[in-house]
């Protein structure tokens, strides 16, 4: 087993356990007394059954709200290290009767579980973060111009909206750059990246 696959499966019980441990130490072993924890308990109940429903959504692949439904799909959240560290990510279909079928891709590069996503689910618009955000070191952490640029291939039928660009100073790829980077693709036509607060309906 690697370090990757034991964080994927293990990571979050781990990181419970270090930061029980960590707070054990710091404020003395009363932290773990039954009326403690009965209090921690009681202050984390809303978290917990909102992460029950998401875990349901993800065991059992989708879930439907009220007549839409929803499917959880994977991604990447970057690459090496710098990719594991930053745990899993989630996308998500959203369909309704008489609605174009989305996909929210969520915090993810352009990897094998976007691409099977839109192969399992052939959506009709799909929203990428495209701002190609990165660290100091490291490939990005999001979709770049070429992550954009496989989408609309992966998908030749659907609608691309890049969105997440010039929001933050360490997502460099500019909407300018990534308009003439889908133009010389050719796929251009099928990508909208709208302004700062633009509504784009469909």
């Amino acid at each position: 087993m690697t370090t990757r696959s034991l964080l994927d499966r293990a990571g979050t019980l781990l990181g419970l356990f270090a930061v029980a441990l960590l707070f054990g130490l710091l404020l003395g072993w009363q932290f773990f007394e039954p009326a403690n924890l009965e209090l921690m308990a009681r202050q984390t109940a809303i978290v917990g059954m909102a992460a029950i429903g998401m875990t349901a959504v993800i065991v059992a692949g989708g879930i439907d709200l009220c007549g839409i439904g929803v499917a959880r799909t994977g991604g990447r959240h970057g690459t090496g290290e710098i990719g594991a560290r930053m745990g899993p990510v989630s996308g998500f279909v959203l369909r309704a009767p008489g609605e174009p079928a989305l996909c929210v891709a969520g915090d993810t590069i352009w990897c094998e579980e976007v691409e099977d996503a839109l192969a399992e689910h052939d959506p009709d618009v799909v929203v990428v973060n495209a701002g190609g955000a990165r660290f100091l070191e490291g490939d990005p952490i999001i979709m770049d111009a070429d992550g954009v640029i496989e989408t609309a291939r992966a998908a030749p039928r659907a609608t691309i909206v890049a969105v997440h660009l010039e929001a933050l100073n360490h997502c460099p790829l500019t909407r300018a750059d990534l308009r003439a980077a889908v133009d010389e693709a050719g796929v251009g036509g099928r990508v909208l990246i709208p302004a700062d607060g633009e509504t784009v309906r469909f």
